[in-house]
């Protein structure tokens, strides 16, 4: 991921990044000190961290639980993207269809879309791309993420969900790995 592509400013400093969810989603991050890529993976936690302070905060909703997608919205480029996350969350985070979220972006420029981007109506045209991370499965600043998810219209949250439906049934093969530093990653080419 080249930060230099992504916008960022510190909108999130309220929300902090647990290392135990981090670890929970990406174990190979945090192999023992003796690993060959610990020192690597180390700067990668690092700069994680400072990325999702950067991202902006959007509205996310969970449209399958067979399997387990959650569409993240954003309002820049006016459409969802879908990301896969294992079903053991479901019961963690007690999980249903149209269970509201938060997500937490960031963008990036270039010269065309990112292949599972589907620009809607209104896009900003400032973004070709962008990357979500969805802040309850990486914080428990609960009070701070509930702030957020609050401070979206709630015409917003009917929009994802629509479009997010939408999304799967027209590409039901289509999404990104939730995993952190994975969910730019797009797992088929439409």
């Amino acid at each position: 991921m080249d930060m230099k592509k992504y916008y960022h400013c510190n909108i999130n400093k309220d929300i902090t990044v647990s290392n135990d969810k981090l670890r929970y989603l990406r174990a190979d991050l945090f192999k023992g000190k003796m690993h060959p890529y610990s020192i690597i993976n180390y700067f990668k936690i690092k700069k994680f961290k400072k990325l999702l302070q950067s991202g902006f905060p959007e509205p996310a909703i969970v449209v399958s639980l067979n399997p387990l997608l959650i569409a993240a919205y954003s309002e820049d480029l006016d459409c969802v993207t879908i990301l896969s996350y294992p079903k053991s969350l479901i019961k963690e985070y007690k999980l249903t269809i149209s269970s509201r979220l938060l997500t937490l972006n960031t963008y990036k420029t270039g010269n065309k879309y990112d292949e599972d981007i589907i620009p809607g109506e209104n896009p900003m045209g400032l973004w070709v791309g962008f990357t979500p991370n969805i802040a309850e499965f990486l914080s428990d600043d609960t009070e701070a993420i509930d702030k957020k998810k609050k401070s979206i219209p709630e015409d917003y949250w009917g929009r994802v969900f629509e479009l997010g439906l939408k999304y799967v049934d027209r590409y039901p093969s289509v999404n990104r790995v939730g995993a952190p530093l994975l969910s730019e990653k797009i797992n088929i080419k439409i």
